[in-house]
Order: C-alpha cells, then structure tokens, then sequence
C-alpha cells in the first residue's frame, strides 16, 4: 500500500463551534473545508484514506470539503499547506485554522496541538544527496514541527557531514539502505531512530565513515544497522566497531551469534545487552578489553581463551580457559581453567582447575567468593567465621552460633528461625527414658520461662503434654485471631471471653452451651436435660437472686422437693386481708383445651389475660404482645446471631439490627391463685357458717 499523506485526525477530533446555535457544541453532521494557504507548496490532493485506490479525492472548493460525524470528527490524508474552515451544518463559518504538513495550530477546542508528518523521502523528494538535503532543509525551517522521514523502496545517498535535526525521526525499512560511498566520514543524526534488526547503513568501498548518534533519543543501538549478520561464522568485528563507535551507551546482542575475528576494546560507559540467547563468539586468540565499571558483557562467551588482564566486570558464562588478572568483579560460570587473581567478586562456579591468590582462603586479599563449583568434600581445622556474627563455628566447644561470635551452646541462633518444607516439622527427641522433652521459652535467660513439655520422670505422668508458666503470678493465654479467648489464671480459675459449648460442635447444639452474656442453654435427646445433687444433709439446691437479693429456691429432704419464693414478713408491709375473695374468684373462667402444638391432649386451665384480669400477679407478658428480634453481627460485618432480641450490652465491633418481630407469649403461674382461692373458700366457710345457724333457729321452731 502506498500512503499519500499525513494523517491529520488531530485536527477534527470533536470539533466545537463558536458562534450562534453552536457555541461548545459539537459541530455534528458539519464539514471541513481545504483552500491553498499563502502559496507556501504547491497545492496538492486530500483523500479520505492512506490507500491508494481506496479512497475518495475531496472537493477544495469553498462549500465543499470532509463532512463531520455526530461528534464533530473526521479523519482526511494531506500533503501540503492548507488554511482550513469548519462549518456547522447549517453552513456557518465556526472555525479558521490553518494546516501544514499536520503541524496544527487548533484542535477544534480553543488550544493548541501538533501531529507528525510523515515524509515520503523517495516519492517527496527523490534518493539523491541533493534531495535528502533539500528534506533536510525543510525539517529546520520547520523546527517547532515534527517529521518522520521514511525510506523506502531504493538505495539513498547520503554525503560527508550530513546532519539530521533533531525534529526528525530516521525510519529506515528493510527495501532500503542508507549508503556510506567512499569520501564520506562523518553523518550525525540528532534525533530518534524507529529501528529493528534490519541494517539501515551499508558501507561501499569506506571503512572509515563514522556516525555519530545523539543517545538522547535512542538509548540503544544493534550491529545489525552497519550489516553484521549473527549467523556465528560471519565476521562482525567491523560492524561492532562503527555500533560502538555511534556515542549510544547500550549495545544490544539479538538474533543470534556475532563471531568476532579482531579484539575489540568496549568503552567505559557503554552496556552491553544480551537478547534471546544471543551472544558473542570469540576466534582463537581474540580478546575483548577495556571493561569498564559500567559494563554488562553477555549471558554467555564462548572462546578458545581470554587472555589478561581484563579491568572492568564480567557478566556471562565463560567457555573456555581464562589466564590473566581480572580486575572486577567476575558473575558467571567458567567451563574450563581459572589462572590468575581476581580482585573483586567471584559469582559462579568454576568447572575445572583453579588457581590464583583469589581462590585461596588465606590470602590477605581474599574477595567475597559466592560459589567455587562443586566440592566433593570440604575439611576446615580450626573455627570457621563467615562476615564477623552471621555464622560462627566454636571448634573448641564443639558449638555453632548464627548471628553470634560467641556460642553459648550447641546451636545458639540470635534471631528468628524460619522452617519450611512441603510438611515441615521440628523434633525435641530425648534419647533417655523416663526424662521429659521442652521446648523452654525464657526472658534473657532468667527464671521468667515456660515450657511446653512431653513426659516426666514421674512414671505416672511418662505421657502427659503439659504446658507450664514457673512465674508464679503468671497466667496461660488461649488465643485466635490475636485476641485472647480462655485465660487459666494462677490459682487455677478459667476464664473465657466468648461462649463455651461442651460436649457438642456449635451452639446449642446437644449439649450444653453457656454463653458469654451470662445465658445457659442444655438440650439432650431421651436423657434428663440437667440432674441436681445434694448428699447427706437436706437444703437448698438452687438460689434465685434479683441483683443481690434472694428471691425462692428449690430445697429437697430426704422424700420431697420444695419450690419456695420469697415470702418471709420482714420483706412485706401493708398487709390486709382479702374481702372479695369470693366475687373475684367467681370472675376467673376454667377452661379445657389443647395446645395447637399437642392436638391430642386436652388440659384444664386458664386463658392468661382473662386470669390476668382477676389476678394481675399470676401472669407475665401482655395479651397479643410482640417483640422486636434482629441480627447480630460481628466487626466484619458477618451475621453471627439470627432472629434474636437485642442485647443489653454488646461486645467491641457487635451491632445488631433489627429485621422484624415474633409473638411474645403471655404465661400464668397458677400458684399465684392460691391466696385468692383461700380467702374465697374462707369466706364461704363464713356463709356456710352462718346458714347453718339459721338453719338450726329454724327448725328449733
């Protein structure tokens, strides 16, 4: 596809109006119209798409032009200078701005904006030297706009001392070169490249041309651009020379094996980058020198042999044998002989012999060694320290201290202990029998400890775990989720902060739960839910207490059980005694019924609100009562409790909130009757009383 023009979208990105209807509004379904602006170039096609034969020519006359979609946009394709008006679609002038090479002084919104021309160097200009200065040329009288120059499709001349400004990015493809003919020794490119592996410049009959590349704009550069080929075989000494040459401080190593038949000197300041496997192939007696601290040379080298003395690091692995000094540090691993020092840092292994003041572990220089290959066995006399404090071997007492000079015991670490396997696992095994097994917990050695200990030299405890605090004012915590739930205090009281459940798996299941606010709850299947004992003597099994005042029991002898309430004369005042006992008792209506709960089993009884009529005192609750029940939930927001009555007091974090209501059922205790019945019987007894006596006058008659 061949492409006739700048793409200049920029421009008609949501064009708004300025006057009348369409003030700030998108100029929607109007049009952009194209006039020659001041004869700058000359006037040339605009086209709706970069393909030719693919797209429509647009009209320059004055109503015509490209038509805006519903949001004010448009995209055209443009070589040349244009002075552009945008209408609405009622065709009234909005917008006047003007268009050169997509250097645009107005996006549509009031502000400024700028686009990058894209140059056509062989259809714009031609492939000649001349022609290449006259693009040139162009750029720097435009220096506030941005080109791309692009060549393709041919060979391109450039002449000696040729300089790209800094506003053009070079973007060379593969069907073109840029060609170094004899006489040319210096080009300059000041702005960025748009590169690849492909070359961009090729030598003809000229080994000396240098180019020179600003590394502002491109950080890095490859051998590929002055014609080396990484097939390995092929020599690209000349090639990484002019890469080196280019003043870029990254050489990058892609796509494959750069054989090197001529020693090459790596300036200080410049990295070296290894890519995808690539490296660099040495010919026998081939050195690479001038390593500077800056730097990174390959993943891998492959060579016969380096010779010395190489200053500066080496980064890579080494195939073959290194005879010389090394100043700086070496990572990697050699395969082959190590002869020499190395003053600096070893990082690798080494397979093969090794030799050098570096290498031994007397020297008065010795480097920090990382890895010295594999060791078959290893024999040190004497103690062993590695960095002062981080790991101390006490060949005298037999002790090994890690994060101390001064081993106290066998293995004394100071510092944390970090174990982990697939199912890790720490053993404390006694050899003895009859002894215990610890894992002491001590304060800086004092007798503040605890232990957690298996066995006893007490046969009678041989398999008990046990958990002890030897501080005598000391508790044991039970913990979960950093928050303490069971505390055993040192007169052995047991504490917990949340519900108890014992003898099941969750609350309220079959078992006995006791919850934290106080709340007892026991549920059993076929068994007695709870069973009270009192040996020897008769007395009280369970108290009641209002606050601290008691108020009944239940007391059992040695044949009965006594439901008692408080009733003593000293807690009562006002006494009087009951004069409608009768008429009150008439009031009160006996029923029989079943419960809805138990169809088949009738009862005598009463209904609590009309008993609650007569006898206030007999009933709880009033009739069709409700409830307000919620749900509780905890910090996180996780419903722990459901459907019940709000709570006087509610832990840290808790809120419950109410989700509806329940019945709240009246009960009766007909024992409150009893008074009532008593006075009505007594007053009967009164009646009976005094007809008998009249009875008896009369039949004395």
């Amino acid at each position: 596809m061949t492409t006739q023009g700048i793409l200049v979208d920029a421009v008609f990105a949501g064009l708004t109006g300025t006057t009348g209807d369409f003030v700030n509004k998108r100029l929607s379904g109007g049009r952009v119209a194209f006039h020659p602006a001041g004869g700058a170039n000359s006037y040339k096609n605009i086209y709706t798409s970069a393909t030719v034969g693919g797209s429509t020519l647009i009209d320059q006359s004055v109503n015509s032009g490209v038509v805006l979609n519903e949001a004010g946009s448009a995209e055209v394709y443009a070589v040349g200078h244009y002075l552009c008006k945008a209408y609405d679609s009622n065709n009234v002038l909005q917008i006047t701005f003007e268009l050169r090479y997509g250097d645009v002084t107005s996006d549509g919104s009031g502000g400024s904006a700028s686009s990058t021309a894209i140059l056509d160097i062989k259809s714009s200009y031609g492939t000649n030297a001349a022609d290449i200065n006259n693009a040139i040329t162009y750029a720097n009288a435009n220096s506030t706009s941005e080109f791309v120059f692009l060549f393709k499709d041919a060979n391109f001349t450039l002449e000696n001392n040729m300089t790209f400004p800094a506003n053009v990015t070079m973007q060379v493809e593969p069907t073109a070169k840029l060609m170094l003919y004899a006489g040319v020794n210096a080009v300059t490119i000041n702005g960025p490249i748009k590169h690849d592996f492909n070359q961009i410049f090729k030598y003809e009959n000229n080994t000396t041309c240098t180019v020179t590349i600003d590394p502002k704009y491109t950080e890095q550069a490859y051998p590929q651009w002055f014609g080396a080929v990484p097939d390995g075989t092929s020599d690209s000494s000349f090639f990484v020379t002019k890469t080196l040459a280019t003043g870029i401080k990254r050489l990058v190593l892609a796509g494959g094996n750069f054989k090197l038949n001529s020693n090459i000197t790596i300036p200080s300041d410049v990295e070296i980058i290894r890519k995808g496997g690539s490296d660099f192939t040495l010919a026998s007696g081939v050195t690479v020198s001038g390593l500077g601290t800056k730097a990174t040379v390959f993943d891998k080298l492959s060579a016969t042999s380096i010779l010395g003395p190489v200053t500066g690091n080496v980064t890579g692995n080494l195939t073959g044998n290194v005879t010389g000094n090394l100043t700086g540090n070496l990572t990697g691993n050699v395969t082959g002989n190590l002869t020499g020092d190395v003053t600096g840092d070893l990082t690798g292994n080494v397979t093969g012999n090794a030799s050098g003041t570096a290498l031994s572990v007397t020297a008065a220089s010795q480097p920090t060694i990382t890895s010295l290959g594999t060791l078959t066995s290893l024999s040190v006399s004497g103690d062993v320290v590695v960095d002062t404090t981080t790991l101390k071997v006490d060949s005298t007492n037999n002790r090994v201290g890690i994060g101390t000079a001064s081993p106290v015991n066998e293995l004394d670490v100071r510092g944390n202990i970090l174990t982990r396997a697939s199912v890790p696992d720490i053993y404390v095994d006694s050899t003895v029998t009859n002894t215990f097994r610890g894992l002491f917990l001590k304060e800086n050695n004092t007798n503040k400890s605890g232990i957690l200990q298996y066995g006893s030299t007490h046969s009678s405890e041989a398999n008990n775990l046990a958990i002890k605090n030897y501080v005598s004012s000391g508790d044991i915590g039970f913990y979960t989720n950093n928050t303490q739930r069971i505390r055993i205090d040192n007169g052995g009281n047991i504490f917990t902060s949340e519900s108890m459940v014992v003898g099941g798996t969750s609350l309220e299941s079959q078992a006995v739960t006791l919850y934290s606010n106080g709340v007892l709850y026991a549920r059993t299947s076929g068994l007695p839910v709870a069973t009270f004992r009192r040996d020897q003597s008769y007395g009280v099994l369970v108290w009641f207490r209002y606050n601290s005042y008691s108020v009944g029991n239940i007391a059992i002898s040695q044949t009965s059980t006594s439901y008692n309430t408080s009733s003593d004369y000293r807690l009562k005042e006002n006494v009087k005694p009951i004069t409608d006992g009768l008429s009150r008792l008439m009031q009160l209506k006996p029923s029989r019924f079943n419960f809805i709960s138990d169809k088949d089993t009738f009862v005598d009884g009463f209904i609590a609100h009309e008993a609650q009529e007569v006898v206030p005192e007999s009933v709880t609750g009033v009739k069709d009562g409700m409830k307000e029940v919620g749900n509780i939930t905890d910090k996180d927001g996780k419903i722990i409790e459901e459907k019940v009555e709000k709570p006087e007091n509610l832990k840290e974090g808790q809120k419950w909130q109410k989700t509806g209501k329940k019945e709240d059922y009246q009960g009766i205790d007909q024992a409150k009757l009893v008074p009532l019945l008593v006075a009505a019987v007594q007053e009967l007894s009164e009646k009976v009383t005094a007809q008998e006596k009249i009875i008896k006058t009369l039949q004395k008659k």
